[in-house]
């Protein structure tokens, strides 16, 4: 039995989608603490079930607390900044600056 525990950036179309770029099909799955509604970007979620070629086959759906955020320190090159709309790009991600930064 596999455990995929991941943030759900879920695309789900019926019972089958994405978790962390791995396809799940949810369609025998038994969901805890949410449902299929419940999925999407920001959900955490446990999914166990079996893996069946490049598909889980989930069992079961639990929902989950998200960990308490914590401060991290990164180091990295800033590119792309647009001052116009204040995002820019680090460490392959597109970033927002908020309206106060610390």
């Amino acid at each position: 039995m596999d455990r995929i525990r991941a943030n759900s950036d879920s695309r789900a179309r019926g019972p089958e989608g994405v978790l962390r770029g791995i396809a799940v099909d949810a369609s025998a799955a038994t969901f805890v603490g949410g449902s299929t509604s419940d999925l999407g970007s920001g959900a955490w979620v446990v999914v166990t079930g079996k893996v069946q070629g490049d598909v889980v086959k989930a069992d079961r759906f639990e929902f989950i607390a998200p960990p308490v955020a914590q401060v991290v320190k990164l180091k990295g090159k800033i590119r792309n900044y647009d001052a116009a709309v204040h995002t820019f790009h680090f460490l392959g991600l597109t970033l927002k600056l908020g309206e106060s930064v610390e």
